[in-house]
């Protein structure tokens, strides 16, 4: 079954902007001030390939489940009268079990049957993307510790200062500012360090 869709929908919507922003490299002059930043700059390079190629594996498991869905009992999508008026199911999957035990329509026990077994079939279908959709979690979850933890540590250098703004970029960090501001404060921490080793026009 299908879960928090707006979130993963919205994650999916970052795997083109993500994979055109990751860079080829960076400089490895930065390595001596800046070791273990660039050490996680590789953990997460590792890790967002990882979430992207699964991710595009997890969007097929959820098309072919939408293709294989059963179609929904045409008892479950008609009306039910309820204090005098005629309501109609909210979702695209007819009653729920929990409507229809509080409404008790005149064919409850029919109606019950009917999208239990529905139910069943759909679970059996959606069981491989639900699956996918935990391990496609566990894999935002790494990346996103990794992120925190590079958004904790300073740069030194302004090799290192691009890293971290190449993966701001990547992961559209700063589309979503609020929940990540300390990520973009420390860059801007970082700028301010940096600013007196420049000379203006440098």
């Amino acid at each position: 079954m299908k879960k928090d869709i707006n979130r993963r929908a919205a994650l999916t919507g970052l795997l083109a902007i993500a994979a055109a922003a990751i860079p080829t490299a960076v400089s490895a002059n930065a390595l001596c001030t800046d070791t273990k930043l660039f050490a996680l700059f590789t953990q997460w390079e590792e890790a967002k390939a990882q979430e992207l190629s699964f991710g595009a594996e997890h969007a097929a498991m959820e098309r072919r489940a939408t293709a294989a869905e059963p179609p929904v009992p045409d008892n479950l999508l008609q009306p039910i009268e309820w204090m005098g008026e005629a309501m109609l199911p909210k979702g695209r999957c007819g009653w729920t079990v929990e409507e229809l035990s509080l409404f008790r329509p005149a064919n409850y026990r029919d109606m019950q049957a009917a999208k239990l077994d529905y139910d069943k079939q759909r679970d059996a279908i959606w069981a491989e993307a639900q699956a996918g959709q935990d391990r496609f979690d566990e894999l935002v979850s790494a990346t996103t510790d990794i992120v925190n933890e590079i958004g904790e540590t300073p740069a030194n250098t302004l090799q290192g200062l691009l890293a971290k703004c190449h993966i701001a970029q990547a992961e559209g960090l700063f589309r979503y500012f609020i929940d990540y501001s300390t990520f973009a404060q420390s860059i801007v921490d970082d700028i301010q360090r940096l600013a007196p080793q420049l000379s203006v026009g440098a």
